[in-house]
This record gives structure tokens, sequence and C-alpha cells, in this order.
């Protein structure tokens, strides 16, 4: 699912995406001490306690949603749900899985043709890839975002951006 489509949502409450460490806008530090699942949830924490968000649902998509379980599992207050959107639950069984589809690829296939062999059917939509930080807050929450690792504008920015 492109995350703009989840835009008209903040039609009737703050939604707030961001890039975490490494992705979309976020910075890219070359320490290898940084690149744990720890790191990733205290950032997840940070970003509530900039822009004071005492309640949240909390949705991940694919690896953010690997993401938003570590942080479940971490028991916070204020979650008030979580959703999951083409997460794995395992990475062991997702490697396993992805070795597999692989070595059901027709052999000789080069990188660009192997790739063409996943790509949906023509009849269903190709999904956009998205990158960037989006959110709808006030400037002071700008600036407490940006003091916790994360950057906002607003989500019609977002659909501007959209296939980015």
């Amino acid at each position: 699912m492109p995350l703009e489509a989840l835009a008209p949502l903040a039609d009737e409450r703050r939604v707030l995406l961001f890039d975490q460490l490494g992705s979309g806008e976020s910075s890219r530090p070359d320490e290898p001490s940084l690149w744990t699942v720890e790191t990733f949830v205290e950032q997840v924490q940070s970003v509530r306690d900039g822009l004071g968000l005492d309640e949240i649902h909390l949705f991940g998509s694919s690896w953010g949603g690997m993401l938003a379980l570590e942080y479940a599992f971490t028991r916070p207050d204020g979650l008030a749900s979580l959703i999951l959107n083409s997460t794995p639950t395992s990475a062991p069984r997702w490697a396993v899985e992805t070795l597999r589809l692989h070595a059901e690829l027709p052999r000789g296939l080069d990188d660009k043709q192997a790739e063409e062999e996943f790509k949906p059917p023509p009849h269903l939509p190709a999904r956009s890839r998205t990158g960037g930080s989006r959110a709808r807050a006030s400037s002071s929450a700008r600036r407490s975002t940006r003091q916790c690792g994360a950057r906002t504008s607003s989500p019609s920015r977002a659909r501007s951006r959209s296939g980015t």
C-alpha cells in the first residue's frame, strides 16, 4: 500500500509518517553500533516524546511493521492499536521462503528478467515507492521532531511526492 493512501486519515486525525535512521530523508550515519533494533525502537519512542503523543495507533508496513511489532513488545503506555501491512512476522521464515521463490525462477534469467517475473499482472495497479518525511503537525511539533531525528511536513506535500 502506498503511504499516500493514508493521507485522507489526516482529515479526521493527526497522521505522522517518518523515516527512521537510514531511510528516506533521515541521516545515514556510518556508525555500525547504531544499526540495531533497539535504536529503531528508541526512535519511535523519541518521535512520540518529541511530539507529545500520549496515545497512538501505530501502522507499520514491511520492515516498518517488524519495527512496529518490536515497539509493541516493549508494552509502551498509550499504544491504542497496532496495524500491520505486508509484514513478515518471522525473518527466518521470510528468508527461507524468499530463497524458495528465487530457486523456482526459470534458469538463465538476468537480474532485469528475474525482476520482471515478480511484477504484478497488468490488470493490478503497480505499487508506488514512497520516501521522504511526511506529517501533519504544528511548527512547534516540527521543531521537537527535528530534535529527535525526524522531519515533518503536510499531507499535501506527501501527495505531491507520490512515486518518489
